[in-house]
């Protein structure tokens, strides 16, 4: 999953209507998600599509959970952290108005890029786009009004980010979701969780090759979420077969 890079904000390009400002808000319901990004790879294997999560969600509570930088492969790590609920809020709503979630922008004539998801769930509603290929690598390739599109939602990004600050906790799931796939190679690890068939289920509409599905909660789904940053390839020994069980700590956009 793309991350990305800090350090737009000293560009000195700023969010039309969409910084950090003093207009009057009310806190947004606090569980409800109202800011999110994500990043998809075309290059993606089966077992990176099973594992695919946000790197960055917002709650209307103040509660932020961010992707760690350089995470290597296997389920990602993160840090959450609590902040004002009215500074969500206030970014959530000038951004609505803003317009960069409703715009257009350019498709790029060139392939294979990552596409960047960024919504906002916010008083007015529901806002999405998403954009191919947003790093500024590729600007050159956008018209100019597109790039300064684009510039300005790479500052969002960050300025969401940067909500965090330098404090926050490691990120412990109490919910992960399990999506089994076709066992390729010989499992040396066993699997540290319950017995996958007294939970995993056809999958109804998930990720990529998923040939089942289930989820795992409370003490459980952390302890299977630690043991599972310790085997990137998610290949489980369950008795005497080999598993391939992919645990996604983050399955919000995950249906079972």
């Amino acid at each position: 999953m793309l991350r990305l890079l800090a350090g737009l904000s000293a560009t000195g390009i700023g969010l039309a209507g969409c910084g950090v400002g003093a207009d009057p808000v009310n806190p947004l319901p606090a569980e409800q998600l109202v800011f999110g990004v994500s990043s998809v790879s075309p290059w993606s294997s089966s077992l990176g599509w099973a594992l695919q999560t946000p790197s960055l969600l917002l709650y209307g509570s103040g509660r932020i959970i961010s992707q760690d930088p350089g995470d290597p492969a296997g389920p990602g790590t993160y840090t959450t952290a609590q902040v004002d609920p009215l500074a969500v809020a206030r970014l959530v709503a000038q951004c609505e108005r803003s317009g960069l979630l409703t715009a257009d922008y350019d498709v790029l004539p060139v392939t294979d890029l990552p596409s960047t998801r960024v919504w906002s769930h916010g008083a007015t509603g529901s806002q999405e786009v998403s954009v191919y290929g947003l790093s500024e690598s590729f600007d050159e390739y956008a018209s100019i009004l597109n790039r300064r599109r684009r510039k300005q939602l790479r500052t969002l990004i960050f300025d969401a980010e940067a909500l965090i600050g330098d404090g926050g906790s490691t990120y412990v799931p109490d919910r992960v979701v399990v999506l089994e796939q076709r066992a390729q190679g010989t499992a040396t690890i066993r699997w540290p969780g319950p017995n996958p068939d007294s939970f995993l289920h056809k999958p109804s509409n998930v990720r990529r090759n998923s040939i089942a599905c289930g989820t795992l909660t409370g003490s459980t789904a952390a302890a299977v979420y630690a043991a599972a940053r310790a085997n990137p390839d998610q290949l489980w020994l369950v008795g005497n077969r080999s598993r391939v069980l992919g645990v996604n700590p983050l399955p919000v956009e995950i249906d079972c």
